[in-house]
């Protein structure tokens, strides 16, 4: 799950701000963290307005930009409407979820090696609340396919004789394909790739990788 960094965005006032109509604010999601589901990764063509804490449960939140996120209809549906406690969780926009799950050429999603206690607990619960780790649905299969796609693009560059293009054209296919998580993890071993692919997904968390610091949650 990428971690992202979104800005407050406040009105004229300097209130937080509100939108006349929740979709008012994916335009604005989409310019801050890039058009893709902010929990799988997927890039899907809309998005959906994603409210965190749903809005049957919290309706005085339904418009409010603290509250809103992108999801896939994936994502979206097996989230559900259940109300959910903010700190039982880890947000892609408050914690470092780089650093909570792993991903491999299966497409399988699980959770990181090495979490222990109230991390654990809480990257489990992330991982049951969206169902990341179901075999067989759309988002394995394009998690997958993004695997294989990531790999010939490795092996594209291993080969190329212009290598600074290659990697133009390797982030160029990672932007339009999505799955941030899969590229990194492909790329792990290649700085260079790492800091263009942090920079070329909108929004992504620059310190993503350092132990020490987290931007703004739990890890």
């Amino acid at each position: 799950m990428r971690p992202v960094e979104k800005p407050a965005l406040r009105d004229a006032t300097g209130a937080p701000r509100e939108f006349a109509c929740y979709q008012d604010a994916r335009d604005h999601l989409e310019a801050v963290i890039g058009g893709y589901c902010s929990y799988c990764g997927l890039c899907p063509e809309p998005p959906h307005t994603e409210h965190v804490q749903p809005k049957s449960d919290r309706p005085d939140l339904a418009r409010e930009w603290g509250n809103l996120l992108l999801a896939c209809t994936w994502c979206n549906s097996r989230k559900g409407h259940a109300p959910v406690d903010l700190g039982d969780y880890l947000w892609p926009d408050r914690d470092n979820t780089a650093r909570a799950f792993s991903y491999d050429a299966s497409g399988a999603v699980r959770l990181q090696p090495g979490l222990a206690g109230e991390v654990l607990v809480k990257a489990r619960r992330t991982l049951d609340l969206l169902k990341l780790d179901a075999i067989g649905d759309r988002r394995h299969i394009k998690r997958h396919a993004a695997w294989r796609r990531a790999v010939d693009a490795m092996a594209d560059l291993a080969a190329s004789r212009e290598p600074d293009l290659m990697r133009r054209r390797v982030v160029a296919e990672a932007t339009a394909t999505g799955f941030w998580p899969v590229w990194i993890t492909v790329f792990a071993d290649d700085e260079d790739m790492l800091a263009r692919l942090t920079a070329a997904f909108p929004g992504t968390w620059p310190r993503w990788r350092d132990e020490s610091v987290r931007p703004g949650g739990v890890l």
